[in-house]
């Protein structure tokens, strides 16, 4: 379920998330555009040839789609660990998303390439030794 309201109104999500929503719980909140098209972080499945069963193939996508045309398009495989989407601070121009060690990257293609916005390690070995700590005594 999706609100724009604050929890007043609900929309459904299943006719967008599919059928990749057993294989793994992915807890990044989507992204709606102002075209209506979301972007949800999904496994592309693959097909047994022998069976036809479907499977998860194993990196995480943003995947692209509208609950008119269905899935229209991938990204690339997400970094594992960078996995959560920043629906708040995203738009079709850029989207964000934030990694579990503090880095947050960003995309200008919905996904299809990422670059690293913020490092915090990197941001605080660049810094100023006085800003840093370095020679402040105990």
């Amino acid at each position: 379920m999706l609100s724009h309201s604050a929890g007043r109104d609900w929309n459904r999500l299943q006719p967008v998330i599919g059928q990749e929503v057993w294989s793994r719980v992915v807890h990044s909140p989507p992204i709606r555009l102002e075209d209506d098209r979301l972007l949800v972080v999904a496994h592309q499945q693959g097909r047994d040839p022998v069976s036809g069963r479907r499977f998860p193939l194993d990196d995480l996508h943003v995947r692209i789609g509208s609950e008119s045309e269905g899935v229209t398009g991938w990204g690339e495989a997400l970094e594992p660990g960078c996995e959560l989407l920043l629906p708040s601070i995203s738009s079709a121009e850029l989207i964000f998303a934030m990694c579990e060690d503090g880095r947050l990257k960003s995309s200008r293609d919905l996904g299809r390439e990422w670059v690293v916005d913020r490092d915090p390690v990197l941001d605080l070995e660049q810094m100023p030794g006085e800003l840093r700590g370095a020679g402040v005594e105990a």
